[in-house]
């Protein structure tokens, strides 16, 4: 840390022990239910100090008066210990979040209803269905969505079996080209 941003920092921790500015973390720390008989009332209150203190120096650097942005600071308190809270709560519950922006921690969730691979398989036919002719798309829609066998297809259309496999044939072609 270089003496301006030690220089920052103090004017910060002054401001905040001036009058009744201390309130904005006492009321923050109201607002989301933490009393003095709370386990990490003492933590919040230092975590929230610590963070009117950056949110000041934010306001200073950008050329605004702190008394006009005590609201910034109070709502940049306010996440800063909801975030504090729920990342305590997850460690001591033995929930763990990975780090690595690689690894989406919804990925090891389980998907009994296979919501995940139904959207994929919506998303893909809607494009397939704009691709195809008429047909093609009925076809399709019989086929998958009703699930009708080659037979039940051709007596649904008046078609012969050989054209309900020609549909098919076209729709699988369509389907390898595109995707």
């Amino acid at each position: 840390m270089n003496d301006q941003q030690r220089e920052q920092y103090q004017e910060a921790y002054r401001f905040l022990m001036d009058g009744d500015h201390e309130l904005v973390v006492f009321g923050v720390l109201k607002k989301i239910h933490v009393r003095q008989n709370h386990q990490y009332y003492d933590d919040l209150v230092q975590e929230g100090k610590m963070c009117f203190a950056e949110k000041y120096i934010q306001l200073i650097n950008q050329d605004k008066q702190p008394e006009s942005g005590l609201v910034f600071i109070y709502q940049g308190v306010y996440w800063h210990l909801l975030d504090w809270l729920r990342k305590e709560t997850r460690q001591s519950t033995g929930i763990e979040y990975s780090t690595d922006e690689q690894n989406d921690p919804l990925e090891d969730l389980m998907d009994d209803g296979h919501a995940v691979g139904f959207c994929e398989t919506h998303i893909l036919s809607h494009e397939l269905m704009a691709m195809l002719n008429e047909r093609e798309a009925n076809y399709l829609r019989l086929a998958y969505e009703q699930g009708l066998n080659m037979t039940e297809i051709a007596k649904a259309c008046g078609v012969s079996r050989k054209t309900v496999h020609g549909w098919r044939n076209r729709v699988i072609e369509k389907l390898k080209n595109e995707f």
